[in-house]
C-alpha cells in the first residue's frame, strides 16, 4: 500500500464521517499536488527538511490526525469560521479560542521565523496547508445555526450523509480518480488567474467562501417523506465550485511559501484580519 493511500485510511479511521472537520485527505492531498506546481525552486529546497519523507499533500493532512489527541483539543476551532449571511469577516468578533484565519496567521508567522527550532517550523508548515486548504471549503466558513451543514442531512441517489461531508469530501469522491490524476483534471482551471489569486489574502478567501452560500444552500425543498434529496443539477454544479475552490487552495498555499523562500524577502502576509 502506497504511502498516500495508507495515509488517506488512517484519516477515515481518525475522523468520522458526520463529523469531518475539514476538507477530507484526498481534498487536501490534492491542493498539496496542485500547490508543487506552482512553488519556485527555492521553496522546494527550502521546504523538503520541513516535510521529511511526505509530500506537500500528506503534511497538509497531518493536522487532522490532531483530532483523536487530547492534547491538541485547543486546535478543534482552527479549522473553521462560523458567521451569519450578513455578517462582516473582517469585523468579526474574534473568537478566544481562534479560528481558521488566526490560525492561518499565527502559524504563517512562525514558519517565517528562522529563529525557531526546525520542529516548530514544520509544525507550522503542517498547519499552514492543512489551514489554507479549509477556508477555501465554503461551509468551513458556515453558519452557525447548521454548523457549517453538519446539521443538514442530505440524500445523493441511495446515498445518506450531511451537507459539510458532502462538500468535504463526498463530491470529490464521486469523481473517481485518484488524488493526482484530479489535481492533474483541475489544474488548468489556474491558467490565466496566478498572478491574481496569489495577490489576494486569506481574509478574501473566507469571504469567497461565505459568498458561496447561496449555491451551497440552493438544494430546493425536502421530499414528502421529509429526505433532502439533491438532484442531479446541484451536485454537478457544487462538483465545479469545489473543483475551482481547490485549485484556488493550491496555487494560493504555493503563493505564501513562495513569498517565504523564493528570491525575495519574506512578506508580510498575515490573515489580513
Amino acid at each position: 500500500m502506497s504511502g498516500p493511500v495508507k495515509l488517506c485510511v488512517a484519516l477515515a479511521l481518525i475522523v468520522p464521517p458526520t463529523a469531518a472537520p475539514a476538507f477530507g485527505p484526498d481534498g487536501h492531498l490534492i491542493v498539496g499536488y496542485v500547490a508543487d506546481e506552482h512553488l519556485c525552486t527555492g521553496t522546494r529546497g527550502a521546504i523538503k527538511p520541513l516535510m521529511g519523507s511526505y509530500s506537500l499533500g500528506e503534511t497538509g493532512a497531518w493536522a487532522d490526525q490532531l483530532r483523536s489527541d487530547p492534547e491538541w483539543d485547543q486546535a478543534k476551532p482552527w479549522h473553521y469560521l462560523n458567521i451569519g449571511d450578513r455578517q462582516s469577516i473582517a469585523n468579526r468578533r474574534r473568537a478566544p479560542q481562534g479560528d481558521v484565519l488566526t490560525a492561518i496567521d499565527n502559524f504563517y508567522r512562525q514558519l517565517q521565523d528562522e529563529s525557531l527550532d526546525s520542529q516548530t517550523r514544520a509544525e507550522a508548515l503542517r498547519f499552514v496547508a492543512h489551514f489554507v486548504a479549509d477556508v477555501h471549503q465554503p461551509l468551513h466558513v458556515g453558519r452557525p445555526q447548521d454548523q457549517g451543514g453538519n446539521r443538514i442531512s442530505v440524500r445523493v441517489g441511495d446515498d445518506s450523509t450531511n451537507l459539510h461531508v458532502l462538500w468535504d469530501s463526498y463530491l470529490i469522491l464521486q469523481e473517481g480518480l485518484e488524488p493526482l490524476d484530479y489535481a492533474q483534471k483541475i489544474g488548468p482551471l489556474a491558467d490565466g488567474h496566478v498572478e491574481a489569486w496569489q495577490a489576494s489574502k486569506p481574509l478574501t478567501w473566507a469571504v469567497e467562501s461565505q459568498q458561496l452560500r447561496p449555491k451551497v444552500y440552493a438544494y430546493g425543498q425536502p421530499d414528502k417523506d421529509g429526505s433532502l434529496r439533491l438532484t442531479s443539477s446541484y451536485v454537478a454544479a457544487s462538483q465545479d465550485i469545489i473543483e475551482r475552490r481547490l485549485v484556488q487552495a493550491g496555487v494560493r498555499l504555493a503563493g505564501l511559501l513562495n513569498a517565504i523562500y523564493c528570491d525575495a524577502p519574506p512578506a508580510k502576509f498575515g490573515a489580513g484580519g
